[in-house]
């Protein structure tokens, strides 16, 4: 049976209350479901993700692999949702948030005689959630900037970063995911050529946006809303007098290109559409 702990920090603080805002936590759930999107955006459809998730559609099917979280306490803490007005009285929106700084650890364990996705449910897995740690975030506003994760045995130089991006990609292509037809295989990854003395201070840059009509940086109007297809993220990069970093992915919508949202808010004047650094 295989298993294998992941050892994570909360680089910026979590907005991680679900449907009651003041109780912030840390749960399995909530990873799990991130984990699932990026399957499903490293080009899993949804049969190969109720094999390895398990799913509820058409046949039942229980998951093939289990994750557990464990914390050593969650240090609760106030921030801005919109740390980009947070001199504007009454704007920036004060809430419950997980504290940056927060470790814990994610605990996944094959479930063998469940699994129906040829033998290779633990690593599709397993490569899931390291794309969700190098790439994604968790909670409210994770696309902004709150809620980043980061391994604490992950890259810490931007040459390190590439090679890690690069040899995940390698794994998951020799199991036919991260091709140039899924969602990741046409996205767009880089860095924002700038570096910053905190995760507030990235995380304000990541906030302060624009509305655009075409989609290309989310919109919400009435019950109708769309997730923006430019994602970004603060990480951590040592050996540098402003050590945290903001990587940017851009996804395709709709006829847009994935580096759509950048353009328009570089066009706006507003620092997180600035000159990046290819990763990938």
């Amino acid at each position: 049976m295989k298993h294998r702990a992941f050892d994570v920090q909360l680089l910026s603080a979590g907005f991680t209350g679900g449907h009651k805002p003041e109780a912030v936590e840390l749960r399995a759930p909530t990873i799990r479901g991130q984990v699932r999107w990026w399957f499903r955006a490293l080009g899993a459809d949804r049969e190969q993700e109720a094999a390895v998730f398990g799913g509820v559609h058409g046949q039942s099917l229980a998951s093939a692999v289990k994750m557990r979280v464990s914390t050593n306490g969650v240090s609760q803490t106030q921030r801005m949702i919109l740390p980009h007005k947070k001199g504007a009285p009454g704007r920036g929106h004060p809430r419950n948030a997980v504290l940056e700084g927060t470790r814990f650890q994610i605990s996944m364990l094959e479930r063998p005689l469940l699994s129906k996705a040829d033998g290779n449910a633990f690593e599709m897995a397993e490569i899931s959630l390291e794309t969700w740690l190098c790439l994604g975030a968790m909670g409210f506003r994770s696309n902004r900037g709150a809620g980043s994760v980061w391994p604490e045995d992950g890259p810490e130089t931007e040459d390190e970063l590439r090679q890690t991006l690069f040899s995940l990609r390698e794994r998951a292509l020799r199991l036919g995911f991260w091709s140039g037809d899924s969602r990741l295989g046409q996205a767009k990854i880089d860095l924002l050529d700038k570096g910053f003395a905190s995760a507030e201070e990235a995380r304000a840059i990541c906030t302060d946006t624009i509305l655009h009509p075409s989609g290309a940086l989310g919109f919400v109007q009435g019950r109708d809303r769309q997730a923006s297809p430019l994602k970004v993220k603060i990480i951590p990069l040592s050996g540098a007098d402003f050590p945290f970093r903001i990587m940017r992915v851009g996804f395709t919508h709709n006829e847009l290109s994935p580096t759509k949202g950048i353009e328009l808010l570089n066009a706006a004047g507003k620092a997180l559409g600035g000159p990046g650094v290819n990763l990938l």
